[in-house]
């Protein structure tokens, strides 16, 4: 099954998910149905949303990665060959037999063509159309205009190669400087956490005991809620607070999520992974392990 196709299936059941759980929120806050809340279909769809095509654009971007970072070590390889003056042929055929990890299959597949009496830069056409990730067609659509225009083949493929290597290194040493950020990020979060469960676990209820049943009754009088905080006009109750901190959270969990995506690859899916690793943990943390 190709990558398009997977991609298709999974957008139309991210789609399909995304509006069951529209729909149960609604049903949910009508009293349709009796069981959740709305809060927790809400959740549901952040979360259909937010996971399954961020998780497999992830794992395809991986895959880019492993397939292109040997890629400027077989276009050096090619540039070495052709130097000692083998044809582009013969220098596929000969790295054929290396080992560039990912890319190894598809080498030996053009060789295989080559042998077959296809043209080296038809082969390299047809490889660049079958393992197709960016970098490689780009090299490859290089590497045949500059054999068809009948230039020095090897100072090319060694340029491309350069070039490949800078970018993949350029990539690298941004991951790495902006990882120290990202864990700034998820420890803010983190704390933020373990904030809200410290104030939920021991602040609040002592504020309700503290209130005393004379105290709820004075602020039921009043036109407040029963253990209505003082000092919040009589109106807001601790289950109010407590959802209040619960949002604050949730949007704190989404909005640093997309930040650590956009900071780490510049790409706002892999943003939405995040969101959903940190959504997932204060909706478990907060809603569903009792404090």
């Amino acid at each position: 099954m190709s990558e398009k196709i997977i991609k298709i299936i999974i957008l139309s059941l991210t789609g399909i998910g995304a509006a069951l759980a529209a729909v149960l929120a609604f049903m949910s806050y009508t009293h349709k149905i009796s069981f959740g809340t709305p809060l927790d279909f809400v959740i549901l769809l952040v979360l259909i949303v937010s996971g399954p095509y961020p998780f497999y654009e992830q794992r395809r971007l991986k895959k880019i990665e492993r397939i292109e970072e040997r890629l400027s070590d077989f276009l050096r390889d090619l540039a070495v060959s052709n130097r000692f003056g083998m044809t582009l042929a013969d220098s596929i055929r000969k790295a054929s037999s290396g080992n560039y990890g990912k890319l190894t299959p598809d080498i030996k597949k053009m060789a295989t063509q080559i042998d077959w009496g296809v043209p080296a830069t038809d082969a390299m056409e047809m490889f660049a159309e079958r393992v197709g990730t960016p970098l490689v067609k780009r090299a490859m659509a290089i590497v045949v205009k500059a054999t068809g225009a009948g230039g020095d083949v090897s100072d090319v493929l060694n340029a491309t190669a350069k070039n490949i290597k800078d970018v993949q290194l350029i990539n690298t040493g941004r991951k790495m400087e902006m990882s120290s950020y990202k864990a700034v990020i998820f420890t803010a979060f983190f704390v933020f956490l373990a904030t809200v469960v410290i104030m939920n676990s021991t602040f609040l209820p002592a504020i309700m005991e503290s209130s005393g049943p004379g105290a709820g009754a004075g602020a039921e009088a009043a036109g407040g809620a029963p253990g209505a905080m003082a000092g919040a006009g009589g109106g807001m109750s601790v289950e109010d607070v407590r959802f209040v901190y619960l949002g604050a959270a949730l949007v704190q969990g989404f909005g640093d999520g997309i930040l650590v995506g956009l900071i780490e690859t510049g790409k706002i899916v892999n943003g939405f992974r995040n969101s959903f690793i940190m959504v997932l943990l204060a909706y478990l943390i907060l809603c569903v392990v009792p404090i």
